[in-house]
C-alpha cells in the first residue's frame, strides 16, 4: 500500500474539514431536544372524547424531527393527570421527572362543531421555566390547519424566535401607533368589520352562538322592546326572528350559552317588569320556546376566560333594592331544571353583569374579575377577587359606563330614584398578538365631569311687563354644579 504525502496547505484544509464537519455533527446531536406531550384536559360531551387523543396525536406528529423528539409521560403520570393537565405547576413537575427540555399542556373545549384550543408551551431550557400560552378557536373541520400554525408558533419559541412577535413588529414602514391601554400592532390597526347590517333599535346588549346546533352561529341582539336573532349571509346579517316585550315590560340584558350540554346555546333574557329585574331562559331552533317564563331576580353567563364549561350567576332583585343580596351560583339538575346552588363568598360590591373568570395573577387559577361599586358618575374600578371572594388587586380607573340602565328604587321627594347600572361584560383576549391576553373593558367616559345650570326667568303676565316687572328680563345667572 502507498501513502502519498499531502503538502502542509492541503494538510491544513483537509484538517479544517474534519474539525468543521465534527463540529456540525456535534451540533446536530446537541440540537435534539425532547417535548412531553402531557394528557390535555377535555371539557364536552362524552361522545367528544376522542378529541383529547386525537388533537395529542396530531401534535405528537408535527412537533416530532428536525431536532424535536418527542416522549412519552404514562410513566409519571398519576390517575388525575391522565384526565388532563393544565396547572404550570404539575406541568414542570412532571417534565423535570422525565428530564424534557419542552412540555405542551392545556385544554380542549367542544362547543357543537367547533372547538377552543387553550395550550401551554413551557420551555424547561431557562434558569425559570418560561411559558407560552395560545387560546385558538375553530370548527372542526379546519382545526388540523389550526394545529399547524400553533405547531409552527411552538417550533419557533423552542428556536429561540416568537414568530408572533416578529409579524406584530410588521414591515409596512409606518410608524409605530399606540392604543389607550397597549401598543398596537400592524395585525391591531388591520382588524376591520367584516361585514355590517342596520337595526333599526337602540341596541342594549348582544351575543353570539350557536342557538340551533348547526354549527353555524347566531346573532343576538337585544333592545328595550325587541329580542331580534340574525344570521349571516356572506358580509350582512339577516333577521330571523323577533321575540317583542309584553306590555310594561323593558328588555336589559341578554346572554347567550350552551349550559345546559345539549348542543344548542339557551338564550338568558333579563327585563325589568313589576318593578324588579325577572329572567326567562329560551331556545331558538327557528323559533322562540320558553323554558323559564319570568322568574324573579338576575342571571348571568360566568365564562372562564381560560376555557371550560360556562356556568350561570343569580342575584336577587326587589322593588326596593334593585340588586338585592348575595350572587349565588346556578346549575341545572337530573331533571334538566336550573336551580340555585351555593352562594358566592365575598364579591362585595361587584356588578353581576360585569363578572368573568380569568387567571389575573398568572397562577393557573381562575380568579373573579370585574367591575366594582359606581360612583356618581357612572365608572367604577376593576376588581380581581380569589375564590373566596377576598379582594386581590383594584384598578382604580374610571372604567364601565353605560346608558342601559333602569331608575328603580327608594326615592327622596323631588328627586330621580337611583339608576342601576347594566354594564358590559369584561372580555380578555390576545389584542396584540404577543401571546399573553388583555383585559378588555368599556370605558364610557363623561365628556365633561361637571356641568353648570344657569338659573333664568321669564315673566308671563303681559301687565307685568308693562310696569317694567323685574322678571321681565332674564335674571342674573345663578350657577349651580353637578359633579
Amino acid at each position: 500500500m502507498i501513502f502519498a504525502q499531502l503538502p502542509k496547505s492541503k494538510k491544513a484544509i483537509f484538517g479544517f474539514i474534519v474539525i468543521f464537519l465534527f463540529l456540525l455533527s456535534f451540533h446536530v446531536i446537541a440540537a435534539n431536544k425532547t417535548v412531553v406531550l402531557l394528557p390535555l384536559k377535555l371539557y364536552a360531551d362524552p361522545s367528544k372524547a376522542y378529541l383529547s387523543q386525537g388533537i395529542k396525536t396530531m401534535l405528537a406528529s408535527r412537533m416530532s424531527g428536525e431536532g424535536l423528539d418527542v416522549i412519552s409521560a404514562d410513566s409519571v403520570l398519576g390517575e388525575a393527570d391522565k384526565q388532563g393537565v393544565t396547572s404550570e405547576e404539575r406541568a414542570e413537575e412532571l417534565a423535570k421527572l422525565l428530564k424534557a427540555n419542552y412540555a405542551i399542556f392545556g385544554s380542549v373545549t367542544s362547543l357543537g362543531t367547533s372547538c377552543s384550543l387553550d395550550l401551554s408551551f413551557m420551555d424547561l431550557t431557562k434558569d425559570k421555566p418560561a411559558v407560552t400560552k395560545v387560546s385558538e378557536a375553530a370548527a372542526e373541520d379546519q382545526l388540523i390547519q389550526k394545529l399547524s400554525d400553533i405547531v409552527y408558533d411552538f417550533r419557533a419559541v423552542a428556536a429561540g424566535v416568537d414568530i408572533r412577535k416578529q409579524a406584530s413588529a410588521g414591515a409596512s414602514g409606518e410608524k409605530e401607533r399606540k392604543g389607550l391601554l397597549f401598543k398596537q400592532t400592524d395585525e391591531a390597526r388591520a382588524f376591520s368589520p367584516t361585514g355590517r347590517a342596520s337595526i333599526k333599535a337602540g341596541v342594549m346588549s348582544m351575543d353570539v352562538g350557536d342557538l340551533d346546533g348547526d354549527g353555524q352561529s347566531e346573532i343576538v341582539v337585544l333592545s328595550r322592546d325587541a329580542l331580534m336573532v340574525y344570521s349571516r349571509k356572506e358580509k350582512s346579517l339577516v333577521l330571523r326572528d323577533t321575540l317583542r316585550a309584553s306590555r310594561g315590560e323593558d328588555f336589559l340584558k341578554v346572554n347567550v350559552a350552551d349550559v345546559d350540554g345539549n348542543g344548542k346555546a339557551e338564550i338568558y333574557l333579563v327585563s325589568f317588569y313589576g318593578s324588579r329585574a325577572q329572567y326567562s331562559i329560551l331556545e331558538w331552533t327557528g323559533k322562540f320556546t320558553r323554558k323559564v317564563d319570568r322568574q324573579n331576580g338576575h342571571v348571568s353567563v360566568l365564562r372562564n376566560q381560560s376555557g371550560g364549561r360556562p356556568s350561570v350567576i343569580f342575584q336577587n332583585s326587589a322593588v326596593e333594592r334593585f340588586f338585592d343580596g348575595p350572587i349565588w351560583a346556578m346549575d341545572y339538575d337530573n331533571a334538566g331544571k336550573l336551580v340555585r346552588k351555593e352562594a358566592l363568598p365575598g364579591l362585595k360590591n361587584a356588578q353581576i353583569y360585569t363578572l368573568t373568570l380569568f387567571d389575573y395573577n398568572r397562577d393557573g387559577k381562575p380568579e373573579y374579575l370585574g367591575l366594582g361599586q359606581p360612583n356618581l358618575e357612572h365608572s367604577a374600578p376593576l376588581m380581581a377577587w380569589d375564590m373566596k371572594g377576598e379582594p386581590l388587586a383594584k384598578v382604580d380607573e374610571k372604567l364601565g359606563g353605560t346608558n342601559n340602565y333602569i331608575r328603580s328604587g327608594p326615592t327622596k321627594p323631588d328627586d330621580q330614584p337611583p339608576p342601576n347600572l347594566v354594564n358590559s361584560r369584561i372580555v380578555a383576549m390576545d389584542v396584540d398578538d404577543d401571546g399573553k391576553k388583555e383585559i378588555l373593558v368599556v370605558a364610557n367616559n363623561p365628556v365633561a365631569g361637571r356641568i353648570d345650570f344657569v338659573a333664568t326667568m321669564m315673566e308671563v303676565s303681559s301687565s307685568s311687563r308693562r310696569r317694567g316687572h323685574p322678571w321681565s328680563r332674564l335674571t342674573k345667572p345663578e350657577k349651580s354644579s353637578i359633579v
